[in-house]
């Protein structure tokens, strides 16, 4: 006997009404063998694709089969990574099939989003590629009040836009994959799917659970017999007040746990225990289910404490974190480098400072550096005072007669030569009395010409 109960039904929406373009949603369902696990498929298929309708039942009618093959899978395997693999494989074939029915590679007539899950007894994963929505949660009777049975919202897949609202994003478009969530489910008593269309009854902006809405469907839904369960769905859609919220195809499909048999004559509340998200959570592949074994025993109607399922989903298997990657991430963090390059300023100042107090100032480099340049300007200008004299000395005495009178002259440019240079301000004077001297000599040696 099996633990699930599905309803769902589609309608065609009044721009498409108006247009004459038959209702291009659709959905397909399936339950396991054992009775255990439950397979949800719905596409919407897209308004300006030639041959959307066709691609959306296709999409929705294999996928739902190849999802049953993982629950059979799962009674010898045990869960892991092995499953998104597996996913992935599934959405290639399909993908596979469409360019069979177009004939070519290019697959953009069949364009059409996807939202997809498995569920069985102790929790399972969506698989989710552009805009429609997937809520679930739980439902447990009030423990201190009779006739009551609160119901919480504890896990959401968003829908996914482009820039506009009207944008999204298809499982046939080539970077298909870069949009592809596929996120674990908790352990869930109720899960609903919506199209595009759908999401009018199910959510406010096409973002927050709306609250009222559901309500009103849990508590005239189980009121109703079974089989009068999926026509209501129907006849909800169609009303003038759906039509208002949306001009689209309309799909909306739920999913029921047999605990919810025996409440048929309950007060519903309804709350919604999930954080506010801006932004779809777009999760990488990673195993989507956890071991039977790791999941805490509950009873088919669970706490309305029970924390998010994502977040529980996480703590028993680390492996199947889930984390948001919106954009492909960048390796270099720019943070990272500004606080590196900050430490390296720092210690870099901190060492010069320690220099100057271990290293004496007599030895730092800085000072050594500069000494040899300074002795070298001194020589220079030693060696530039003596060869003054020496020039002018050696050119009276190839062009002049010695003369006696020059005798002193001499002498004292070589008290000049040979007096040492002390320091560079003895040497700064000599440059600067030096050629006055020269200019004597050269008088001296005009006037004993004349007189010979």
């Amino acid at each position: 006997m099996s633990i699930w109960k599905v309803y769902g039904a589609k309608v065609q929406g009044p721009s498409h009404v108006q247009t004459n373009t038959p209702c291009q949603d659709a959905f397909s369902t399936g339950v396991s063998s054992d009775g255990q696990w439950v397979s949800m498929v719905v596409s919407d298929g897209a308004g300006s694709a030639a041959r959307a309708e066709e691609g959306s039942q296709l999409v929705a009618k294999v996928l739902s089969e190849k999802l049953l093959e993982i629950a059979a899978l799962l009674t010898t395997r045990v869960p892991g990574g092995w499953i998104n693999d597996y996913v992935i494989q599934q959405v290639i074939h399909v993908r596979e099939l469409l360019r069979e029915k177009a004939g070519k590679d290019d697959i953009r007539d069949f364009h059409c989003t996807l939202v997809a899950a498995l569920v069985g007894p102790s929790g399972g994963f969506l698989i989710h590629i552009g805009d429609g929505s997937l809520i679930s949660g739980n439902a447990t009777p009030e423990a201190n009040e009779e006739k009551k049975l609160h119901i919480t919202i504890n896990n959401q897949s968003k829908p996914e836009n482009g820039e506009y609202a009207n944008e999204t994003f298809f499982i046939t478009e080539k970077d298909w994959i870069k949009h592809l969530r596929i996120s674990p489910i908790g352990k869930t008593d109720w899960i609903m799917l919506a199209t595009d269309g759908g999401c009018a009854l199910s959510l406010q902006n096409e973002s927050v659970p709306h609250i009222s809405n559901l309500q009103d469907i849990f508590k005239h839904l189980l009121k109703l017999p079974e089989e009068s369960r999926s026509p209501a769905i129907q006849a909800w859609l169609e009303t003038d007040g759906a039509k208002k919220l949306s001009n689209d195809d309309k799909t909306l499909v739920i999913c029921l746990g047999s605990g919810f048999a025996g409440f048929e004559d309950h007060e519903i509340t309804l709350t919604n225990s999930i954080p506010e998200q801006a932004n779809p959570v777009v999760t990488p592949p990673a195993p989507a289910i956890i071991a039977p074994s790791a999941v805490k025993q509950a009873s088919p109607m669970s706490s309305p404490q029970q924390s998010n399922p994502q977040q529980s989903m996480a703590s028993s298997n680390p492996s199947s974190g889930t984390y948001q990657i919106k954009k492909k991430s960048n390796p270099f963090n720019l943070k990272m480098a500004f606080f590196f390059l900050t430490a390296c300023a720092v210690i870099l100042f901190a060492l010069s400072q320690l220099q100057n107090v271990l290293i004496p100032e007599s030895i730092r480099p800085s000072e050594v550096s500069r000494s040899p340049k300074s002795s070298d300007i001194e020589k220079k200008a030693d060696s530039s005072v003596v060869k003054k004299p020496k020039d002018v000395k050696e050119d009276q005495a190839k062009d002049e007669t010695p003369v006696q009178n020059n005798g002193d002259v001499v002498d004292k440019q070589s008290q000049t030569v040979d007096t040492p240079s002390d320091n560079s301000s003895s040497t700064e004077k000599a440059i600067k009395t030096t050629p006055t001297k020269n200019k004597e000599t050269k008088k001296d040696v005009d006037k004993s010409t004349k007189a010979q």
